[in-house]
């Protein structure tokens, strides 16, 4: 795509989300991840109709509120008809259960916590970039501190993606029955959660949650394409 085609697009995109916007007062994640699809390429731009957008009086929200998807609403199947086939399966399936349980006993996080994880691990990065630098004995106090900020950077890690593997299974629940099983699309999804964890830039101005849709979804989607591809032999 030329530079043209892509400043078109940009415009577009932003009169469509300022159009969005006026009528319904605000906008979800959701109606941003369906204008930019690849966050690899789109994050850079992404941080820019945020910001934009934020300077025009529009509230961004996040599309999943996890305190109306409690874990017995994604285990009872009369909560979507049109999927009881798939629901009935989940509702059995003892290792969906037990997963969702465990699931949530993490707690939710604020705001002030999720910025506060996600600087404890940009500083474990770029302590980890330090230490490979240093060499010799007289490091030794520096790298002992640095090691510590490395640990502290896995634990918010961690920390991070187990608070929002609700988000993954709110997410995935929307693509079943595409043919791919829901503890498969559960697993792809966190895949790209982690991928959202490691790649995400609390300095571009949109919270994690936002920047972890596109991951889950990107993964999700990719699976269900790639299962689509598959082809079946039939065994004779």
């Amino acid at each position: 795509m030329s530079h043209p085609d892509r400043r078109r697009r940009h415009r577009e995109a932003l009169n469509m989300l300022l159009e969005k916007a006026s009528l319904q007062g605000y906008l979800t994640t959701d109606d941003l991840v369906e204008l930019y699809p690849e966050i690899g390429e789109d994050a850079e731009r992404l941080s820019v109709v945020m910001l934009v957008l934020r300077n025009r009086g529009v509230d961004i929200v996040d599309a999943e509120n996890y305190d109306a998807v409690p874990v017995e609403e994604v285990l009872e199947p009369e909560a979507e008809p049109w999927l009881e086939a798939d629901t009935l399966s989940i509702s059995t399936d003892d290792t969906v259960g037990l997963y969702l349980k465990e699931m949530s006993r993490v707690p939710l996080l604020k705001v002030e916590e999720e910025l506060d994880l996600a600087m404890r691990i940009e500083l474990g990065r770029e302590a980890r970039n330090k230490l490979m630098l240093l060499s010799g004995r007289k490091y030794t106090l520096e790298r002992a501190r640095l090691k510590a900020l490395v640990q502290d950077g896995l634990l918010a890690r961690d920390h991070l993606t187990k608070a929002n593997t609700r988000l993954v299974v709110s997410i995935a629940k929307r693509y079943m029955g595409r043919g791919v099983p829901f503890l498969d699309l559960i697993q792809e999804g966190n895949l790209g959660l982690m991928k959202g964890v490691e790649k995400y830039d609390l300095h571009r101005g949109f919270r994690f949650s936002t920047y972890a849709t596109w991951w889950i979804r990107q993964t999700i989607t990719r699976a269900i394409a790639d299962q689509a591809r598959t082809i079946r032999v039939p065994v004779h």
